[in-house]
């Protein structure tokens, strides 16, 4: 596990990299995300909490013995998660993320500017979230083994597991013959590493809506797999691939079914009639772990 944490590292400009790659496999381990802010100190967060990380790699330091990301070293790292080309990661900058090569996805912040078309973007950024992707597999409950009849909405809050249980859905699904697709926006279900389970195609880096369509036009899909959905675009694209009788799976953040039912999002999902079930994690203390399996109706 923890090699993932340091094949993220040693993505960030050498001053950082060699912090981070000194890093005990221990804290390596536990990492899920590493904060950078400029002129502030290298921070991780983990299962138990944010800690700081010393000069020598050490984590767990006060803050007066961090290693400061410097203005200009926070600029040489948003640099560098573009690919050191701006103009061709603009698109996603703009959406407040980019993803590095692995399927780590960098969130950034930052000032942003209105260009004289109208369209916003960042102009500087001042901080970035490292989010460490692992290709973590969890048990599926066998009332989620079996092949959908129809979508499923899998809800829980940041960092409780929503990507690991799809993953490992759509591993159970595919070995049992049935054909997957998976619109892999943000590159996080299966970017970069390790074997596509069989029967399973993943379009990576594709809008989702764009994603979905083409699955439906050329893949034939028994199912239809996807991250966050909410805009106006993906909404239609569920409700096609539901019309074609293709079962869509895609998740929501959400901490409880009461938060859930105030999200404008869910509330237009639900109207398409295209999701039956929604499947409620326990949260951050049990990533993947399933805590209740609800019928759409009973989210009011």
């Amino acid at each position: 596990m923890q090699e993932a944490f340091y094949h993220a590292a040693r993505q960030l400009p050498p001053p950082v990299a060699q912090v981070l790659c000194r890093v005990s496999e221990r804290w390596a381990s536990d990492a899920f995300e590493i904060r950078l802010r400029a002129d502030g100190p290298l921070t991780l967060h983990t299962r138990q909490g944010a800690c700081y990380v010393g000069t020598s790699g050490e984590a767990g330091v006060l803050a007066s013995a961090a290693f400061t990301v410097s203005r200009g070293l926070l600029k040489e790292c948003f640099y560098a998660v573009c690919g050191y080309s701006l103009h061709t990661a603009q698109r996603h900058v703009d959406e407040g993320f980019v993803t590095l090569t692995g399927g780590h996805r960098v969130g950034i912040c930052g000032t942003m500017t209105l260009r004289q078309d109208g369209t916003y973007g960042v102009r500087e950024a001042v901080s970035l979230n490292v989010r460490i992707a692992r290709r973590l597999r969890c048990e599926v409950p066998y009332a989620l083994r079996q092949r959908p009849k129809n979508g499923i909405l899998i809800a829980a809050e940041p960092s409780a597991g929503k990507t690991t249980l799809l993953r490992s859905m759509v591993c159970c699904w595919a070995q049992q013959g049935l054909c997957v697709s998976v619109a892999d926006e943000r590159q996080e279900l299966f970017a970069g590493h390790g074997q596509l389970p069989p029967h399973c195609d993943v379009f990576s880096g594709y809008p989702k809506q764009v994603a979905m369509q083409h699955a439906l036009r050329a893949f034939a899909p028994d199912i239809l797999v996807c991250d966050e959905i909410g805009t106006p675009q993906e909404v239609q694209a569920v409700i096609q691939a539901a019309n074609a009788g293709v079962a869509v799976v895609a998740s929501i953040h959400a901490a409880g079914l009461s938060q859930l039912a105030r999200r404008p999002a869910y509330r237009q999902l639900a109207e398409t009639g295209a999701f039956s079930q929604i499947v409620l994690l326990k949260g951050r203390c049990a990533p993947g772990e399933v805590q209740e399996v609800y019928h759409v109706d009973s989210v009011v």
